[in-house]
């Protein structure tokens, strides 16, 4: 008789830290799915890729699009057309368009979650999600992004195969944006 008196309550203990560690990490997974990609109030367009690291890649892949220069290397994803701003001085409020375009220079196929503009105030926007591209492929972006404050803003594209890991293309390009 004793020994129920002990037995279930500890029973009871163990239970309970098991189902709180479970609601926990039920909770987590659903914070990080809710927050993965949320509209940022502060830039139209803009969003928000928490937890990211930004990793630069290296390869001796020349620039030109030639089939002798595909590989089946790691980080085969190039700029095929420089990132451009149809406007590099804008007034507060003003929308700006940006263009560039991507190809794979690999011999496999690469799946995307993510192929993002981002803008060096750390504002991340114009996302294309869930893109496939095959050994050769070349994909146009486009992405509008409103500046609400004044300064000079680097403009870059950068793509993800994991929702975390965030790369630039090989021989990336910036381009500017001065905001009065």
């Amino acid at each position: 008789m004793k020994i129920n008196k002990i037995i279930i309550p500890i029973i009871f203990l163990v239970l309970g830290i098991g189902l709180s560690y479970l609601n926990q990490r039920k909770n987590n997974q659903v914070k990080l799915i809710s927050n993965e990609i949320t509209q940022d109030q502060s830039q139209n367009t803009s969003f928000n890729i928490p937890s990211s690291s930004w990793k630069e890649s290296e390869s001796t892949l020349s620039a030109g699009i030639n089939t002798s220069d595909f590989t089946n290397d790691k980080f085969t994803i190039y700029e095929n057309q420089n990132i451009t701003a149809n406007k590099t001085k804008v007034q507060t409020g003003e929308e700006v368009k940006f263009s560039v375009s991507l190809i794979n220079k690999g011999t496999t196929k690469k799946f995307f979650t993510h192929i993002c503009f981002n803008h060096s105030q750390g504002v991340t926007f114009g996302c294309v999600l869930g893109v496939n591209l095959d050994p050769g492929e070349i994909w146009p972006i486009t992405g509008n992004t409103i500046f609400t404050t004044p300064g000079t803003y680097a403009v870059w594209v950068s793509w993800s195969q994991d929702k975390t890991n965030f790369y630039r293309p090989q021989k990336p390009t910036t381009t500017w944006v001065t905001v009065q």
